[in-house]
């Protein structure tokens, strides 16, 4: 997703002030990944401070139950292969 709008971005490229806010956003930004969330996640998604208890303990569902067998699967980072591998050693 886009830190910013095209048109947010489109300046006068004369202006000194204008250069420096350009190089300071790219700056600040390089490398990050944004989410946008719409349809179902929306209301899923919130910031920090607007969920409250009640969201961290109603599912939504009073009937829902959900048997596991705890098993949990876990990835590795390797920064030679350059992402995430399934690493067995930790999925006993």
């Amino acid at each position: 997703k886009y830190a910013v709008k095209p048109d947010d971005i489109m300046h006068d490229n004369q202006d000194p002030k204008a250069r420096e806010w350009f190089y300071e956003l790219t700056r600040q930004t390089h490398r990050l990944r944004f989410v946008a969330t719409g349809g179902l996640l929306k209301n899923a998604l919130k910031p920090d401070d607007a969920i409250t208890n009640d969201d961290l303990i109603d599912t939504g569902n009073d009937d829902e139950v959900i048997e596991t067998d705890d098993r949990r699967l876990n990835f590795t980072w390797f920064k030679s292969k350059g992402g995430y591998l399934y690493n067995p050693i930790h999925n006993e």
